[in-house]
Order: C-alpha cells, then sequence, then structure tokens
C-alpha cells in the first residue's frame, strides 16, 4: 500500500486534566490520566501508539502486539523498524505529541512555550541567529539586547519564539542523522530566505499557522530538507529528512 504523501506527520494534542468520560485503550489521550510524574514515558507511549495508527493508516502495516520488539537502534542510538524501509521519528512536549513518517531518515521535533535564558542562546546559537533572535541588534553584550528589544517593541515571549524556530530545526536535523546529543546544536545554523532571489522574507514573525515554511524558505548550514509550522498558535513543528519528499501532511488525531 502507497501512502498518499510521502512525508506525513501525526499528531495530539492533549491538556493535563483528566479527559471527560472513563479511560480506554483505545483513546490515545486516556495514557494520560497518570500521575505527572510520569509524564514523559506516557508521552513515549502515546509516540508509539501514533507510529502504530500512522503505520496502519498509511501503509496498511498492522503491529499488535510489543511494538518496541519491532524497533531496533543502530549505533548511534537512532531507532528504526525492523525490515520495513519506513523510517519514523518521535518528538514531545507538554500538551503536544508528534510522530513523523517518511521513506528516507526523518527527525522531528515539536516545542511549546518556555522561558529562554541568554546563556543557551549565546551556547548554541550562531552570531548571525542570535542577530535574527534579537532583530537587528547589535550582537555584542546580546543578553541586554534581546530583553531591550522586548521592551521596546515586541510582546513578550517574541524573541524566546524566535530561538524556538531556531532551536526545533536544529534538534530535527540532529535527530534525522541519527547525532542527537552527541553533537552540540551549534554545530549546525540556520537562515530565513525567499526561494532563488537571496531576499530575506519581510514578515518571519511566526510561520503558518495555516502552511509550512519549506526547502525554498530554510537555508541550512549542512545538507537536508527542512519544513516548519506553528501549530495551534502555541507549538512550534519543525520536520528535517535527508531527501525531499514534498511538504509534509499534517494529520490530526
Amino acid at each position: 500500500m502507497e501512502p498518499k504523501k510521502e512525508l506525513v506527520v501525526y499528531v495530539l494534542e492533549f491538556s493535563e486534566r483528566e479527559p471527560d468520560g472513563p479511560a480506554c485503550a483505545e483513546n490515545l489521550k486516556s495514557f494520560l490520566v497518570i500521575d505527572k510524574e510520569n509524564q514523559a514515558r506516557l508521552q513515549h507511549r502515546i509516540g508509539q501508539e501514533l507510529l502504530r495508527q500512522a503505520l496502519f493508516r498509511e501503509y496498511g502495516i498492522e503491529i499488535s502486539g510489543n511494538l518496541e520488539q519491532r524497533i531496533e537502534k543502530r549505533i548511534n542510538g537512532k531507532p528504526v523498524l525492523k525490515g520495513l524501509p519506513i523510517h519514523f521519528n518521535i518528538s514531545h512536549c507538554g500538551g503536544l505529541v508528534a510522530c513523523a513518517l517518511a521513506p528516507c531518515p526523518v527527525g522531528v521535533d515539536v516545542e511549546g512555550p518556555r522561558r529562554v535564558s541568554v546563556a543557551l542562546i549565546r551556547r548554541v546559537c550562531s552570531l548571525e541567529e542570535q542577530a535574527y533572535i534579537a532583530r537587528g541588534d547589535t550582537v555584542s553584550g546580546a543578553g541586554e539586547n534581546f530583553v531591550r528589544g522586548q521592551r521596546r517593541n515586541e510582546a513578550p515571549g517574541a524573541w524566546e519564539e524566535r530561538f524556538l524556530e531556531l532551536w526545533t530545526l536544529k534538534e530535527s536535523y540532529l535527530k534525522m542523522t541519527g547525532e542527537g546529543i552527541t553533537q552540540s546544536l551549534n554545530s549546525v545554523a540556520f537562515r530565513f530566505w525567499e526561494e532563488a532571489s537571496g531576499k530575506t522574507r519581510k514578515d518571519w514573525t511566526s510561520p503558518g499557522p495555516e502552511g509550512w515554511r519549506g526547502p525554498a524558505d530554510i537555508v541550512c548550514s549542512r545538507s537536508g530538507n527542512f519544513y516548519q509550522m506553528k501549530f495551534r498558535e502555541h507549538y512550534l513543528l519543525s520536520v528535517c529528512t535527508e531527501r525531499e519528499c514534498g511538504e509534509p501532511a499534517l494529520v490530526i488525531v
């Protein structure tokens, strides 16, 4: 069974409150009724259930029983499906779980709103990326400039969001290659450009919310094909594939 699109991303949004009605195994959200201490483990389980659903819906592949037994890890720790020419990757944050499927190595990363320290920005971003986050402020003394820019003419959290645009792209690339935490996030850098014209886009305040940024808009210092969108106005979702697979199909569960 051939999928409708080569690259597909399944997403499930949830709240931390207990859902209405009785919990049942068929309802993915029911996994989150358990205590918050195990939230990461539960989100991992949901990611696997998304993978199970995606394989069945997109390829007609039904996997019953323990999905872990069908997954193995390569030397670099990247998980792959045994005996299937289908690549996957899973990401989760507070409130959202995503699973990407592609015919080539793929990485996906999702992030919700959170506070970001200037020290982190300096550690993982190039000078050009820092200037993008600061919206043209001088990079020397960047910490003060980030704060001053926000106070001057931006809504709270604006520069943190621009940082997360870059962060999710970096994470998606390192998850695609399997390098993960073995490589520093500053080993890969990004710029946003218009296709062929060489001119920067006039307004990059946010990607979406209806569409994707694509390879024509995202320039990376290393090889890969990237897509990014702002989902539900709260989350940034970035996907990287080893080769061009076309715009992702987004499936909301």
